[in-house]
């Protein structure tokens, strides 16, 4: 059964962290993996970032030059800025901004049968399916950081 709506596919890519669910809704993201939590979204770029959250005035420097890392702003989005030279840059050429989430069940390994049972579509590039770190994930106050993965 593929988890996807209308115009919202659920996507299968490799991203530049690791394997990973893609959506434009958070919803088939959330069916896919039988859980219902906030997930990251990535950005194309800094100007898509923009139009949803504002980066505290203390950060703004860091957050631009950190490079795999997700942010939960002051208004509890969490979003990813991805580098403009990372091969999954193309795919964001479609979609400025998408839901992300590793492509596994909720608390388990991947598997790349259940991975493409689940989507609609799925991206493979040069770099085929390898499962690798996640990205870190810090919560911005607005002069504090704090680590949360």
């Amino acid at each position: 059964m593929n988890a996807t709506t209308a115009n919202n596919p659920l996507i299968l890519a490799q991203t530049d962290t690791t394997i990973g669910f893609l959506c434009e809704n958070q919803a088939p993201i959330d069916k896919a993996k039988n859980r219902h939590r906030h997930t990251l979204r990535e950005a194309r770029d800094f100007a898509t970032l923009r139009t949803i959250t504002r980066i505290p005035r203390a950060h703004r420097r860091f957050v631009r030059r950190s490079r795999r890392a997700s942010f939960i702003y002051p208004n509890g989005c969490g979003v990813r800025v991805v580098a403009s030279e990372s091969p999954h840059q193309s795919l964001l050429g479609y979609y400025p901004l998408l839901f992300s989430s590793s492509a596994n069940r909720h608390t388990k390994r991947f598997d790349l049968s259940y991975a493409l049972q689940m989507c609609a579509m799925y991206v493979l590039d040069s770099r085929g399916w390898s499962e690798r770190e996640p990205s870190v994930i810090l919560r911005l106050g607005r002069h504090k950081k704090q680590k949360i993965r």
